[in-house]
């Protein structure tokens, strides 16, 4: 009786070991009170959106949504559009780093784009470079934030 009660314990802890393993990391779900949620501001930015570069002084970041104005006083948005966080890390120095794909209208057509930003261990800090594509793909995010790049925009959060 020992040696089959020893079997199935064998058996049933292999059997879950192989299903561990056979999972791999879920789909990211963002959390209601996400970090990366609030109003962020640059008001050294143009606000001025050319062929290239776009340069809104604020945006505002909710679950799934972003909302960019040009100016900081600007009562209307120059953008909306839908974000979805696919990944999310600490690094160790505390700061937070997401993955973010996302899509805007821009007249008739969509523009889609991938993202990684960091947010400052304070979460007061926001830095992100911009791919723009065709269509997702979970290897053309930038692998690094070069404040070199031409994508690059830092943000910080807005006193409310």
């Amino acid at each position: 009786m020992k040696a089959r009660i020893a079997t199935i314990s064998i058996l049933v802890s292999f059997l879950a070991l192989l299903l561990i393993s056979s999972c791999g990391p879920g789909k990211y779900v963002e959390k209601p009170n996400e970090e990366l949620y609030g109003t962020w501001v640059n008001e050294s930015y143009s606000g001025v959106m050319t062929t290239g570069t776009y340069m809104p002084q604020k945006s505002v970041t909710t679950p799934g949504v972003y909302t960019d104005y040009s100016l900081t006083t600007s009562p209307r948005p120059q953008f909306v559009g839908k974000e979805e966080v696919t990944g999310k890390w600490k690094d160790s120095e505390g700061n937070l780093w997401y993955k973010i794909q996302g899509s805007a209208a821009n007249g008739t057509s969509v523009l889609k784009f991938q993202t990684l930003q960091k947010l400052s261990k304070s979460s007061t800090v926001r830095e992100f470079v911009t791919i723009f594509l065709g269509e997702y793909n979970p290897s053309s995010y930038p692998s690094t934030i070069d404040p070199k790049n031409a994508s690059y925009r830092i943000y910080y959060r807005a006193k409310e």
